[in-house]
């Protein structure tokens, strides 16, 4: 082959490599676009987060309530158990 001719074939080859990158391109484009729209319609949807920031604590108060009742009926038991096992 002479130089014309890979010449040719080389910037046939870049025109098919743009023309895939602009396709690709357009593609994400697109994609990034539709998120936005979707991303937008439903932001208003959500509960306010203040409001889901107080359901959260709540629920963290009643889980270390239940946690501070479980430990100490374990120390009571234990300490149950030493006494009987150990005795007077």
């Amino acid at each position: 082959m002479n130089d014309a001719a890979i010449r040719d074939v080389a910037e046939l080859y870049y025109a098919r490599f743009e023309a895939r990158l602009e396709k690709g391109l357009a593609e994400l484009r697109s994609e990034l676009a539709k998120s936005a729209q979707l991303r937008s319609k439903t932001a208003g949807q959500h509960p306010r987060s203040d409001e889901l920031g107080s359901a959260m604590r709540k629920d963290t108060k009643d889980l270390v309530q239940c946690m501070f009742a479980a430990w100490l009926a374990t120390v009571g038991y234990l300490g149950a158990l030493l006494i009987a096992f150990f005795g007077r």
